[in-house]
């Protein structure tokens, strides 16, 4: 199993998906940066600076990037007509498929944390009080909290770019989903329905926003709904589909 992660880790190092994984980090940062830059009478406070950093992250960046991370992983050997040839290894589906969906948990936990330490760094640029420890240990719990729910998302996308043996479903999965989240992030009654934007819920309710009403119980079970029932027809597919390119 450690043989097969490796090499799905060098796939990705050698790929362009990296550089685009990185930009996807940085880019809430520097918007969040611009953002307050350009409001001269806004004073600088660690929590609410902090805060804009993740929404903007939750909201647009990580649905879409992470959808065409997934895509690509798992649709890769299928466009460089080397799935074949894979599939000959004396080694399982269900590993090579698990091996990617660990790739993309990596892949997930590090953007978070590179986004995370980048928005602490970027916040000694402005004018600033005293970073507490409770702070900072709120919003890094926070973004592991969001890892996990954010790969509960990361099956379907793997499904979808199974069946079409191409990154072009998991793309306009992934920008479909983060246009809807737009629509539904001020919905009470919406954004714990849509899976997309349930990470984005609890991101905003842990963060203190006034959304009481929000109902955590069809949160869970629209993630987990969706989670659960892509992963079996993702493995069921992969074991049942011709592989012929």
């Amino acid at each position: 199993m450690f043989n097969i992660l490796y090499t799905e880790l060098l796939k990705l190092k050698r790929s362009k998906m990296l550089g685009l994984i990185l930009i996807g980090a940085i880019l809430p940062v520097l918007m969040n940066v611009l953002i307050c830059k350009t409001n001269k009478n806004m004073s600088f406070q660690w929590d609410g600076y902090l805060k804009n950093t993740i929404i903007i992250t939750l909201l647009v960046m990580a649905v879409a990037l992470f959808a065409l991370v997934t895509g690509f992983i798992f649709s890769r050997e299928y466009s460089e007509k080397t799935i074949n040839n894979m599939f000959t290894y004396p080694v399982e589906r269900a590993k090579l498929l698990g091996a990617k969906l660990v790739i993309m948990f990596i892949v997930i936990l590090s953007t978070f944390l590179l986004t995370y330490v980048l928005s602490i760094a970027s916040g000694f640029l402005f004018k600033h009080g005293p970073l507490t420890k409770e702070c900072a240990l709120k919003y890094l719990t926070l973004y592991l909290k969001e890892s996990i729910m954010q790969f509960a998302l990361v099956p379907i996308a793997a499904f979808l770019s199974l069946i079409s043996k191409n990154v072009i479903s998991s793309i306009g999965l992934g920008l479909s989903a983060a246009f809807i989240n737009l629509f539904v992030a001020n919905s009470d009654k919406y954004i714990v329905v849509f899976p997309w934007s349930v990470p984005a819920a609890f991101g905003v309710s842990n963060l203190g926003f006034n959304m009481e009403q929000l109902s955590y119980n069809k949160g869970v079970i629209s993630l987990t709904t969706i989670f659960i029932v892509s992963l079996i027809a993702m493995f069921v597919y992969a074991y049942r589909s011709d592989v012929n390119c």
